[in-house]
Order: C-alpha cells, then sequence, then structure tokens
C-alpha cells in the first residue's frame, strides 16, 4: 500500500468513493484556509481537509484508501464487473 494520496487518487469517505480534487494541511478543528499540497502521507491524513470531486468535502482523518488492482488507482473488482 502506497505511504502517500495526492490529488487524482480515488478514496473512500461518507460521501462515497471519489477522485481527490485537492489536498489542504489546515490547523485542527479547521476546515479552510490552509496551505494546499498536491500530495500528503497517510500517516498524517488527520491534518488535512481534502475536496472531493463529487463535490463534498472531507477531514483527512475521515479518508479511507480504496484497494487497487495492479498498482493502478481504480477501485479493486475480485470478479471483473
Amino acid at each position: 500500500m502506497a505511504s502517500t494520496f495526492k490529488v487524482g487518487d480515488t478514496v473512500g469517505s461518507r460521501h462515497g468513493v471519489s477522485k481527490i480534487k485537492r489536498i489542504e494541511i489546515v490547523e485542527p478543528g479547521q476546515k479552510e484556509c490552509g496551505i494546499e499540497v498536491n500530495e500528503y502521507y497517510w500517516s498524517l491524513k488527520n491534518q488535512v481537509v481534502v475536496d472531493l470531486e463529487n463535490g463534498h468535502w472531507a477531514y483527512g482523518d475521515t479518508i479511507r484508501q480504496e484497494l487497487t488492482s495492479c498498482g493502478r488507482n481504480t477501485p479493486y473488482n475480485p470478479w471483473g464487473l
């Protein structure tokens, strides 16, 4: 599993599965006015807010890494559907 996530990666959240549109490092309890980055560490995800392509945003500690097949950033589908 990758140690970082970046803009364009697919993640899961309470809003469903979506690609990351923007990553912003914020102060604890804040949701905007932070520092925009293109890539960040999974181990420090509680320090960021991500904007998602589905129109929602999420605190970093609420996103999860989606399983991928063959190293591609696509949802893993063991049945090939």
